[in-house]
């Protein structure tokens, strides 16, 4: 149980990381 909450919580930050990086290169290129 306590493994499954650790890897959704991994995602969730992989998902964050990736969306500000999104966001951060849309930010340069206007």
């Amino acid at each position: 149980m306590q493994a499954v909450k650790f890897r959704d919580i991994f995602k969730y930050q992989i998902d964050v990381k990736n969306e500000l990086h999104l966001y951060g290169m849309f930010l340069h290129t206007i």
